[in-house]
């Protein structure tokens, strides 16, 4: 019955199909096509939200809510399945709860239809006439919901499918990219940028700016996301795009900071991709080395690859178990209640002379001193401690043990 009258009210406009289907599920209906462009919506004063109005107003969902939708996995969730599904509340984006499902041609998507709910929750009842007027739109409004020109779908919405994985044909991929890019990139890196405030239109367009004067790199795509710039970078020079990317990230980083301040906090980049299908593996390494720039306050910040963190990517790991033990390296032990006793600066020492993977006149360089004073100094540490560093598994354990005991320190400064 209620698909019958879904026909009827679908025989005039797109608009009264959407107020009826807002009738019938007691909630504000919005119609939209695959790019997110507002086809149409019902007239339901009642009830609202700040996500709905801004998309009305604006004739497109806003971009920082379709990212978002992206992220907690709503819209894949779309694609992936023909029944609708609810959508808690994000409050930080003004959106209410909802009810939302693709409109499909073939299994591919071709629009959406969202409800907000309104007094009462959606029943099953409701899913399932919500399902019928998919059908229905898809079948009755196919012309309409197709965007006008397949090629020019949004770049950044693609984007984003290509982050979380929704595309996995790489012939596919590599068709729709060519719309967007001239030429086929054989290398290329996922780079996310996290300031410390929310990105806006200023400061997107200042790192746009950036990006596009550059003569060391060339963007393929690129988005946001509140805090983070996410983009997709190849290197012109290709006989070694990591070192060409690796620069033109310091420099930016540096422009940044002299001409804006201090609001860009930290750079990551993922190793370098040779297939687009490796996107969203990409976009994950990314995110694990921004994550451990924040745990790791010694890694430096010119390091964007994950391979460059070396040790310290276990670093988080390594510091809950040395924690959660009671013991104590005697060696360091015994060096620390010697500084103590004496105002020495044996294990400073020590760990600069490891850092600099032993070389007595790089190590002396940095602690201005003589060669001759380090290698005393050495030789008393044998005497306290019994420090010999004849072996690699010698110096890289009490290496690793004062990088993590300088960690814990720093972390609670």
């Amino acid at each position: 019955m209620f698909e019958k009258q879904l026909w009827q009210h679908a025989a005039s406009s797109l608009n009264e199909f959407a107020d009826f289907i807002s009738e019938a599920l007691k909630g504000p209906v919005t119609i939209e096509d695959a790019t997110h462009r507002l086809l149409a919506y019902s007239g339901h004063p009642q009830v609202t939200d700040g996500a709905r109005t801004a998309t009305i107003m604006g004739r497109r969902v806003p971009e920082e809510v379709i990212h978002r939708l992206w992220n907690e996995g709503v819209i894949p969730s779309l694609h992936q399945q023909n029944e609708p599904i609810s959508i808690s509340a994000i409050n930080e984006i003004g959106l209410g709860t909802r009810m939302a499902v693709a409109v499909k041609e073939k299994q591919t998507v071709i629009g959406y239809i969202w409800v907000v709910e309104g007094d009462t929750p959606f029943s099953e009842e409701a899913k399932e006439d919500l399902h019928s007027a998919a059908v229905v739109c898809g079948q009755r409004f196919r012309q309409q919901l197709h965007p006008r020109n397949p090629a020019q779908q949004d770049q950044q919405e693609y984007f984003w499918r290509l982050l979380t994985g929704d595309e996995t044909e790489e012939q596919a991929v590599e068709h729709q990219i060519l719309r967007f890019f001239p030429g086929r990139a054989q290398q290329f890196s996922i780079v996310v940028i996290e300031f410390s405030e929310r990105l806006e239109h200023n400061a997107w367009e200042q790192l746009n700016y950036l990006l596009t004067i550059s003569q060391q790199v060339k963007v393929m795509l690129k988005t946001y996301d509140q805090h983070q710039a996410i983009l997709m970078l190849y290197g012109l020079e290709s006989r070694n795009i990591e070192a060409t990317i690796s620069a033109f990230l310091r420099q930016m980083h540096r422009v940044w900071q002299e001409r804006y301040g201090d609001t860009l906090m930290a750079i990551a980049a993922s190793e370098i991709c040779h297939r687009y299908t490796e996107v969203a593996g990409g976009y994950s390494q990314a995110l694990t080395m921004l994550d451990l720039k924040k745990q790791v306050r010694q890694l430096p910040s010119h390091y964007y690859f994950l391979h460059e963190a070396g040790y310290y990517r276990f670093f988080p790991v390594l510091l809950q178990r040395w924690d959660e033990e009671t013991f104590t390296h005697p060696s360091l032990k015994n060096l620390f209640d010697y500084d103590a006793e004496n105002e020495t600066e044996l294990l400073s020492t020590l760990y600069i002379y490891l850092s600099e993977d032993c070389n007595v006149n790089a190590a002396a360089k940095i602690l201005h001193v003589h060669p001759n004073t380090l290698s005393y100094r050495l030789k008393r540490m044998q005497a306290i401690a019994g420090i010999r560093l004849n072996t690699a598994h010698e110096k890289w354990t009490l290496l690793l043990e004062l990088e993590l005991l300088k960690e814990k320190q720093t972390s609670q400064l």
